[in-house]
């Protein structure tokens, strides 16, 4: 019985420390973003078939906040960038922003190759303790606002070669 009496303080703190759990996790705003990349003639630049089209592994993602760049690099779970098809066979490349920046404003340097760099910047708020995207520029030029299509983030870079 005295035993029992010693434990129970130590069962009481166990339960009551792994009970206290806070039921509000934070939210994460879904980001990601679909980028197709075309020339001057339409070809798209990311599928294979198309001449001087962007190898893969060329391909580098920076997170840029405060006039850093951090480059982002795919590893484990951690899949910032990936070729993707979409339904009509289109080759896309899908980013997931880094969301750890404090900003309301995310922004993602693409570079395809040497000298050949496009920056997407990704607007969120919240409202509601829930986090949404607001409007997503390429280059500085605005490309998509949740009004035209709220459930789509699709960006067409038309390079000029």
């Amino acid at each position: 019985m005295k035993r029992t009496l010693k434990l129970l303080p130590a069962f009481l703190i166990a339960f009551l420390i792994t009970s206290c759990k806070s039921d509000v996790t934070p939210s994460i705003p879904d980001l990601t973003t679909d980028i197709m990349v075309l020339d001057q003639r339409g070809n798209n630049l990311l599928s294979t078939s198309s001449a001087n089209s962007y190898k893969f592994e060329d391909i580098r993602l920076f997170s840029v906040e405060n006039g850093k760049r951090n480059e982002l690099i795919n590893s484990g779970a951690s899949k910032y960038f990936q070729v993707i098809q979409d339904n009509s066979g289109r080759t896309l490349l899908r980013i997931n922003p880094d969301v750890a920046t404090k900003s309301s404003v995310i922004t993602t340097a693409i570079n395809w190759r040497a000298n050949d760099e496009d920056v997407i910047e990704i607007s969120s708020s919240k409202s509601s303790n829930k986090s949404h995207y607001d409007n997503v520029k390429c280059n500085g030029s605005n490309v998509h606002q949740p009004a035209s299509n709220p459930a789509a983030r699709y960006v067409e870079i038309v390079k000029q070669r």
